[in-house]
């Protein structure tokens, strides 16, 4: 859904919603008490889950993005789960959102004319396949160096980095001629 709403948005309204996405999700995870105090570790329901999955789907549908930057601050703020946590289940969840936005990429952009060559719709194979790859070669860095540095320095890099994010999607640094 998210997917097709955005094919049809003009590119700057996209960027503008997804810069504000990002600074919301990081101001909330600056602002937020820690919820998890008291909270039980056993999935009591599963309508948490879903309502989530689906704002998180649409929205990252819609902005573009795996949705780790929604995804996260909703788990970690919401839902309860450690930052380790959310990291590690927002990286499979971003695969499943990755498959409807490519199918909503692919085929609202089919046929439109003025696309590079290796495209299928609005999805770039080329450029897909070099930064997936590189991706691919380079995450377990990542993973391990993540693992090298406490909870909460975790969790102050990723909200410097959603802030960094934002205020370049929204233009700040256009502005400032950055």
């Amino acid at each position: 859904l998210g997917g097709t709403i955005a094919a049809h948005a003009p590119g700057e309204l996209l960027r503008m919603i997804f810069g504000i996405i990002i600074m919301g999700g990081a101001l909330r995870m600056i602002y937020a008490r820690d919820l998890r105090r008291g909270r039980p570790e056993v999935v009591s329901s599963l309508l948490p889950y879903i309502l989530w999955g689906v704002v998180v789907g649409v929205i990252s549908g819609l902005a573009g993005i795996g949705g780790g930057v929604i995804l996260v601050p909703a788990m970690v703020i919401a839902m309860g789960f450690t930052m380790y946590q959310a990291v590690g289940t927002s990286t499979v969840a971003i695969a499943f959102n990755a498959v409807g936005g490519t199918i909503a990429y692919a085929i609202n952009g089919w046929g439109v004319a003025g696309l590079p060559a290796y495209c299928v719709g609005y999805i770039d194979l080329l450029q897909f396949v070099l930064l997936a790859g590189a991706s691919m070669l380079t995450a377990h860095w990542g993973v391990n160096f993540t693992h090298k540095m406490s909870e909460e320095k975790l969790k102050r890099i990723f909200i410097a980095l959603m802030i960094l994010i934002g205020l370049k999607m929204m233009g700040l640094f256009d502005l400032m001629g950055l």
